[in-house]
């Protein structure tokens, strides 16, 4: 499935804090279907319209969150350090990119495919709906910040 020994994307996840919703043994099977991919300092991990097939999960280096809001200006809305993932909106909804990914340094990423998911969900459903409800619940939470900090700004 995944690049990399199965062991070391298995190490990797472990760093990021969406693994510890999981056990060992989930987070064996969800290391089987991984991709590693690097990025170098501004090279894009994914543009703004981009399809959103995959989602991330960020091991080393951080990543800019960027909007395109002009032809000429990107505005940053978040940067991503490692332990934390991203990607997820387009990964649940098949929506394109509603935001640009950029690799403020040189990066590690491990991904997670929407095709890859499928057949994860499709040989383990009760860990593919363990892994949709964490994905919902992280979506929910970060829906309510986005209302909280827009009742605060007006």
């Amino acid at each position: 499935m995944g690049s990399g020994s199965n062991a070391n994307r298995f190490d990797m996840l472990k760093t990021v804090q969406w693994s510890s919703r999981f056990s060992d043994e989930e987070n064996q099977v969800i290391s089987s279907f991984l991709q590693v991919r690097e990025h170098k300092k501004g090279e894009a991990v994914f543009l703004q319209g981009d399809p959103g097939d995959f989602m991330c999960f960020l091991v080393k280096g951080s990543v800019g969150i960027a909007k395109d809001i002009s032809d000429t200006r990107d505005t940053i809305v978040v940067t991503i350090h490692p332990g934390n993932h991203f990607g997820e909106l387009s990964f649940a909804d098949a929506e394109p990119r509603s935001a640009s990914a950029v690799a403020n340094e040189d990066v590690v990423v491990l991904t997670l495919s929407i095709s890859d998911f499928e057949t994860l969900a499709k040989d383990n459903p009760e860990l593919g709906m363990k892994i949709l409800k964490h994905m919902l619940q992280l979506v929910s939470k970060r829906l309510r910040m986005t209302t909280r900090e827009l009742v605060y700004r007006v």
